[in-house]
C-alpha cells in the first residue's frame, strides 16, 4: 500500500511540476528540414550540420514545486560550433505547435549571425 501511494503521489507531483505542453511539442525530427533551409537562407554555413543537442545540467532556479518533484535538472541549450548547428530534440514550450515550430525557426535564424557569442544577448533585449 505504502509503494502505491508513494507512486500516486509521485506521478501527481511531477504533473503538478512539469510546465511544458506535450499536445502542442514539436521534434527537432519534424522541423529539421524547414530549419535547414531557413539556416542556409539567411547566411548561415552551408556546411554545418544540424543535430540534437544532449541535455546538461544547469544551475538556474526552479520552482518549489520543480524541486519538490526532483524535475528540471537538465536543459537543452541550443549552440553552434564549427561544424554543427545543436538544437533541442523537442520544443514544447508553447501551448500551440505552430509557436513551439516557431521557436525552432527562431533558433536557426539567430544561429545565422558570425558574431553570435557576443550579439546574441544584445539583439535579444530590443
Amino acid at each position: 500500500m505504502e509503494e502505491y501511494v508513494g507512486q500516486l503521489w509521485h506521478r501527481f507531483i511531477t504533473k503538478a511540476a512539469n510546465q511544458t505542453f506535450p499536445e502542442a511539442s514539436v521534434s527537432l525530427e519534424e522541423i529539421h528540414k524547414t530549419a535547414g533551409v531557413l539556416f542556409r537562407a539567411l547566411g548561415g554555413d552551408g556546411g554545418l550540420k544540424i543535430e540534437a543537442v544532449n541535455a546538461t545540467a544547469h544551475q538556474a532556479r526552479r520552482t518549489w514545486l520543480q524541486r519538490i518533484a526532483g524535475t528540471a535538472k537538465q536543459v537543452e541549450l541550443a549552440w553552434r560550433d564549427q561544424e554543427t548547428l545543436r538544437l533541442p530534440v523537442e520544443l514544447a514550450i508553447f501551448p500551440q505547435k505552430n509557436l513551439n515550430r516557431d521557436a525552432f525557426l527562431w533558433l536557426a535564424a539567430l544561429a545565422t549571425s558570425a558574431h553570435l557569442e557576443t550579439d546574441w544577448l544584445l539583439r535579444n533585449q530590443l
